[in-house]
């Protein structure tokens, strides 16, 4: 298995309750996919978040 990293740049004035929505909606949507979410790590503050995934391979 090989452990990707994410970096993605959060929308303007995004809210904790946003931020933790989406996370939920990208664990279910990558494990349906075949994928296993690891962790996120978010800066509100910053306007980042960096996820951490598992997959088969970088395909």
């Amino acid at each position: 298995m090989a452990v990707f990293l994410g970096v993605h740049k959060l929308p303007e004035g995004m809210q904790e309750a946003d931020m933790v929505k989406g996370w939920e909606d990208y664990k279910t949507n990558a494990t349906a996919a075949g994928l296993r979410p690891l962790s996120a790590v978010v800066s509100l503050e910053k306007g980042f978040a960096y996820c951490q995934t598992e997959a088969e391979s970088a395909d």
